[in-house]
């Protein structure tokens, strides 16, 4: 990487909504060449929104249906090499769950795997169950038998 004013170039990250608004109707092949361009422009993450796939008001599925980003980094990490995989989790995700899912895009990734604990912060309780989420996810990455 190029050096500005002396130092490193500060690290790049594009955020991208599976599915969403920001991808709706693209291919898988489509996403791999994002990965592909992102990594050869410099980009050292690309982070995935876990969007719900139901509506929260009326549970109507969302259309389309949006993709499980764990899957989709999954996917992602055998189109580029460096590029490091991130997901922001729907806050409606169950913490050892999260762990597991982490776990596996970590290995499939060859730890280039990051995620994010998402904080409710219209919930008034949304701190906590931010922080009970990280002591979880934490207990269950280091723990042999975790309990919480």
């Amino acid at each position: 990487m190029p050096t500005v004013h002396g130092g490193d170039w500060p690290e790049v990250s594009l955020w991208l909504d599976p599915l969403g608004s920001d991808s709706a109707g693209r291919s898988p092949e489509e996403l791999a060449r994002l990965a592909v361009a992102l990594e050869e422009s410099g980009f050292t993450q690309l982070w995935l929104s876990d969007p719900p796939a139901a509506d929260p008001d009326d549970g109507s599925l969302g259309d389309p249906i949006p993709w499980e980003p764990f899957v989709v980094a999954g996917a992602l990490a055998t189109a580029s090499r460096r590029l490091g995989l991130g997901v922001v989790p729907g806050a409606d995700r169950r913490p050892a769950v999260l762990a597991k899912l982490a776990t596996t895009l970590d290995v499939l990734t060859e730890g280039r795997a990051a995620v994010a604990v998402r904080l409710e912060a219209e919930r008034a309780d949304g701190w906590d169950r931010a922080l009970e989420a990280a002591q979880v996810c934490r207990a269950v990455l280091e723990d042999d038998r975790p309990s919480f």
